[in-house]
């Protein structure tokens, strides 16, 4: 789980770059729990175009900045969802 803090439309998909949810657990459990976000832990979420499904990320990025540079890289070099 992350939340979003900046959208990424690509000619290949969207890109979603997010803080970390560091009390996931007990949001699950609880309704009425808000989510803590990390102030320096950002994942990506990845949906190409013409799916409905999304990709998780596994890299961790310090700043929403570093995850966006590194998303242009992978918009310009091409990429696989493995690289994420």
């Amino acid at each position: 789980m992350i939340c979003v803090k900046k959208e990424i439309e690509t000619h290949n998909g969207l890109f979603r770059i997010g803080a970390v949810v560091l009390n996931e657990e007990e949001t699950w459990k609880d309704d009425k729990v808000k989510p803590i976000c990390a102030d320096n832990d950002f994942m990506l979420h990845f949906r190409e175009k013409g799916h409905m499904g999304v990709h998780a990320g596994k890299k961790h990025f310090r700043s929403v900045e570093e995850a966006e540079a590194y998303i242009w890289l992978l918009d310009i070099n091409g990429f696989s969802v493995m690289d994420l």
